[in-house]
């Protein structure tokens, strides 16, 4: 199910955006794992200066 909501997030940069500033839940996705996801984005975002996600899998 993640992989699935990662897929999601990547092909939508609003989307992502709006997980970021908590606006969106992903159906599906643990606590642990939504707040995981969050700090890999932050992470990105404060090395690059914007999203950026690698898909794996």
């Amino acid at each position: 199910m993640l992989k699935d909501a990662i897929r999601t997030l990547a092909a939508s940069k609003e989307k992502m955006s709006m997980v970021m500033g908590g606006q969106l839940q992903l159906a599906g996705v643990s606590a642990a794992e939504h707040k995981a996801l969050q700090d890999a984005l932050k992470n990105q975002d404060e090395k690059k200066g914007n999203y950026t996600l690698a898909v794996w899998g």
